[in-house]
């Protein structure tokens, strides 16, 4: 998730003048998809980020990133903060999911001098979005068929899954700019690692939109994702790597 943050706010605006005009479906009282919201508990981390060529290792920055459980007007929700410090200044994402659901209710994205966006989430589907870039205003409103994860709190809500060793799983997301989606997220393999933090006996978790494809490490016994890579082709990968303080 966090590399897509970095690659999506440059994106075009393709999709966002339209919306859909499907059905919804009753919210769901429990987590959807097979998802355990109990396995989801407040934790802090911070990474690197590399951008890797055949010719050099360049950081791109640090991405820090919360979950925090609380309350929202007498609602149990999970708090999921992603604060990046790029070359270009800090940019910060912050997503409030139902504690029980997993489901989104609010979204915003700030990047000083660059976006600004808000999305909320009704429980009939029914999802706004307001997008504030270059001094260009663009309001959104799309209705949802059914639950959707959010895109931007995809890789902060991996510790929930399912995971097994036959996990194969095509999940409807929703982003403020390219629309409704649908990721895959299966287990390919687990793998033992070794980061800052010591060994990890890792499932290797693979996720695919539309624009990328993913690798995931996540630790068996802690649940917190400890790797991803991403492959750009000719060479060129990005990775993020925990890091580690005394």
């Amino acid at each position: 998730m966090y590399f897509s943050r970095i690659l999506v706010v440059f994106l075009g605006l393709a999709c966002v003048f339209s919306s859909c005009t499907q059905a919804s479906e009753e919210a769901p009282v429990s987590a959807p998809f097979g998802l355990d919201a109990s396995l989801l508990i407040d934790a802090k981390d911070s990474f690197q980020m590399n951008m890797v060529s055949p010719e050099a290792v360049r950081p791109v920055g640090t991405a820090h990133a919360e979950v925090k459980r609380s309350l929202l007007n007498g609602r149990a929700v999970i708090n999921l903060v992603l604060v990046q410090e790029l070359g270009q200044g800090t940019m910060r994402d912050s997503l409030v999911v139902d504690a029980s659901t997993l489901l989104p209710i609010d979204y915003v994205n700030s990047f000083p001098n660059f976006q600004s966006i808000h999305t909320t989430y009704a429980t009939d589907g029914q999802v706004h979005s307001e997008i504030e870039r270059m001094d260009v205003q663009i309001r959104v409103d799309t209705l949802l068929s059914g639950p959707h994860l959010d895109a931007a709190a995809f890789t902060s809500l991996l510790p929930a899954f399912p995971f097994e060793p036959t996990m194969d799983l095509r999940l409807p997301v929703f982003h403020y700019e390219k629309g409704a989606m649908t990721y895959g997220v299966k287990v390919v393999g687990d793998e033992s690692i070794t980061t800052c933090l010591g060994n990890h006996d890792t499932w290797k978790v693979e996720t695919e939109s539309s624009s990328q494809v993913s690798q995931h490490w996540v630790d068996k016994k802690t649940r917190r994702v400890v790797q991803v890579v991403v492959d750009l082709g000719e060479g060129r990968r990005f990775e993020q790597t925990p890091i580690c303080t005394e």
